[in-house]
C-alpha cells in the first residue's frame, strides 16, 4: 500500500476494503495514517444489502416486517425526479 500511495505523488489514494480476503486490511485510523483518503467498502455495503433484502422477504412471507423507506424516501434515493424530468424531453409516443 505505501509504495501505491508513494506512486500518486500526493493525490488522494485509494483502498478497496475486502474484509474476507485472504490478505491483512488495515483499519480506518491505520489507512488515514498511511494516507489513504478514500476508502470504499463494497463488500459491506453488499452484506447490509442481503440482510435488508431477507429481512423484507421474511416480512413479505408473515414475519416481522422490517422498517422500510417512506415513498418520499425511495423517490430521493432512486433519483425519479431527475428521470422523469430527462423522460419529459421525450415526445409522448401515442
Amino acid at each position: 500500500m505505501r509504495a501505491g500511495i508513494a506512486a500518486c505523488n500526493g493525490r488522494p489514494a485509494l483502498a478497496v476494503t475486502s474484509p474476507a480476503g485472504k490478505h491483512f486490511m488495515p483499519g480506518n485510523a491505520e489507512l488515514e495514517h498511511i494516507g489513504i483518503r478514500i476508502v470504499v467498502y463494497p463488500q459491506d455495503i453488499l452484506a447490509a444489502s442481503v440482510q435488508a433484502i431477507r429481512a423484507a422477504l421474511g416480512g413479505l412471507k408473515g414475519g416481522a416486517k422490517p422498517a422500510m423507506a417512506s415513498p418520499a424516501e425511495l423517490a430521493t434515493a432512486i433519483r425519479s425526479d431527475e428521470y422523469l424530468a430527462q423522460d419529459a424531453r421525450w415526445p409522448d409516443p401515442r
